[in-house]
């Protein structure tokens, strides 16, 4: 039993989603991700919306808009480098930033996913 299901609600909940899933004839990893993904579902949370998951109803939780849920604070590094919204960031102050060590790891990861999203742009498309 998972260290999530602590009272017997939760355990009843649990039950519920894997027979959910053994109805859909998932096993394997596939059946752990949608048990967990149902679980939660019904407990009321979310579950990883990046997170691929066979059995799980929800839009969002696809390969194709990985990136919508990857940008958690639109226009932070705007503010960070106090640049207008309307403005390009200098690349230049990018990597500068990433090299130091007054940046806080949450900028550098919307740093690095900034530059790899503008590599991502650049490219031409068949």
């Amino acid at each position: 039993m998972p260290g999530f299901v602590k009272t017997e609600a939760d355990e009843k909940l649990w039950q519920e989603a894997k027979q959910k899933c053994r109805a859909q004839g998932l096993s394997g990893d596939d059946f752990w991700a949608c048990a967990n993904a149902e679980f939660h579902r019904r407990k009321g949370r979310k579950s990883n919306p990046g997170h691929d998951n066979p059995g799980s109803d929800n839009p969002v939780a696809t390969k194709e808009k990985w990136i919508s849920g990857a940008i958690k604070r639109p226009g932070r590094l705007h503010r960070y480098f106090d640049v207008k919204p309307n403005e390009k960031i200098p690349r230049r102050r990018l990597l500068a930033t990433l090299r130091s060590k007054k940046a806080s790891n949450s900028i550098k990861a919307a740093i690095r996913l900034a530059l790899k999203l503008k590599k991502w742009a650049g490219r031409k498309r068949s």
